[in-house]
């Protein structure tokens, strides 16, 4: 596996060339098992969002939308949980 220097890469490159670039290596292995989570992450990205990705340990789908992301006048929080009934989901705002 080729050694990278992820917070360089992070500071270098916006959040939407992240994709390809910035990957959880465990995502090839989960996912054939489990089609149900690369399905959601290609929802969230078919959603808007910038970025999607397994976490670490592969217990969450997370997404990264852009600010300003609320359509219809609608809180993205409220589009997420109407989009994914029956999972917890969590929105919050930028640091």
């Amino acid at each position: 596996m080729p050694t990278i220097d992820l917070p360089s890469l992070l500071r270098s490159l916006p959040v939407e060339k992240w994709s390809g670039k910035v990957v959880n290596g465990f995502e090839e292995s989960v996912f054939p098992g489990h089609p149900e989570l690369p399905a959601i992450k290609e929802q969230l990205l078919g959603m808007g969002a910038l970025y999607a990705s397994m976490s670490g340990s592969g217990s969450a789908i997370y997404a990264i939308f852009p600010s300003g992301a609320d359509t219809d006048a609608r809180p993205l929080s409220d589009i997420v949980a109407e989009k994914f009934e029956g999972c917890d989901t969590f929105v919050s705002d930028p640091l």
